[in-house]
């Protein structure tokens, strides 16, 4: 398998990008600008490839097959999940895949094994490159994937090659076996999904304080910056604060308390979450005092508290 230290020396590899959405223009605009050619970029119609192209910065195209999309080294299938095999076929069929191209495909959850099958035997070889990045709008996509890492399987030289592009793009790969893609899907669900999901608790609880609608949003997003700010720069568990990092049961007490009474729907998840973020806190402080501990999970395992 060819590794890093040769990127260099390679021709730089002309991708083709089948997909118009959030992930196709994302990668096609990044690609662009690291200086790897972009031969097109193919949509259902001209009209959803035309606009796909002109946020990425790279020509659309939508039926026409020109020589320099059949002379592309990759094409990267960015399409959902369940419909990355029909498109593969064709996309084949059309000519926009060919024996002598590399297919990677961008879906997390599954191994190119799994989803590109049919083209065994008539493509060079099938691989995943999956961007771990949250891309849900094509306007300046290529900027969510600003030094994210990428999820890597395949094929050798479909490895091979996906290693060389997240190189030119500026990302971390990281190497997966066909069997771990499911669960790395699922951390990266957690860490993604998840997390708005949460956002959302959090909106209802300063709703329920009188926050209004409307400033929400704006008043979490700062929030949640300066919490993944101290994540790059501390990690995992010194990235923590709050009151269960310090031990502050009153403060918990009061917390409970407030939810149960005006959010009882944010009360169970609270609680769940509680018992996680107290892991955390025992982890960054070693001395964390046992009675204070014990107390938490007290609270995090039962009804709150409310004092009469």
């Amino acid at each position: 398998m060819s590794d890093l230290g040769d990127v260099g020396v390679k021709m730089t590899p002309l991708v083709t990008i089948i997909g118009t959405g959030p992930v196709g223009v994302a990668l096609a605009g990044k690609l662009t600008r690291a200086g790897v050619p972009v031969a097109a970029i193919y949509g259902k119609t001209f009209a959803e490839a035309d606009a796909a192209a002109a946020d990425a910065g790279v020509m659309a195209l939508a039926c026409e097959v020109p020589t320099l999309v059949q002379q592309a080294d990759v094409a990267i299938i960015a399409v959902a999940d369940a419909k990355v095999e029909a498109v593969a076929m064709e996309y084949l069929e059309r000519g926009v895949i060919g024996a002598r191209q590399i297919v990677l495909h961008t879906c997390g959850a599954w191994a190119a094994e799994e989803l590109l099958m049919p083209l065994r035997g008539k493509v060079k070889a099938v691989g995943t490159l999956h961007p771990l990045a949250s891309v849900s709008s094509r306007k300046q996509a290529f900027a969510r994937l600003d030094r994210v890492s990428f999820g890597i399987e395949g094929d050798e030289e479909a490895v091979a090659m996906a290693l060389r592009l997240v190189t030119f793009m500026g990302g971390k790969p990281l190497r997966l076996e066909r069997s771990q893609m499911p669960l790395y899907h699922a951390g990266a669900a957690i860490g993604s999904n998840l997390v708005v999901a949460v956002v959302d608790l959090a909106r209802r609880a300063l709703e329920g304080a009188g926050i209004h609608p409307d400033h929400v949003v704006g008043a979490l997003v700062p929030l949640l910056r300066s919490a993944t700010k101290n994540l790059e720069d501390h990690g995992l568990p010194h990235a923590l604060t709050g009151p269960v990092a310090r031990g502050d049961v009153r403060t918990i007490e009061r917390h409970l308390g407030a939810i149960d009474l005006t959010v009882p729907d944010v009360s169970s998840l609270y609680r769940q979450l509680g018992h996680e973020v107290l892991a955390l806190a025992e982890k960054k402080v070693p001395a964390f005092e046992a009675k204070v501990a014990a107390r938490l999970r007290e609270l995090f395992s039962g009804p709150a508290e409310r004092s009469s």
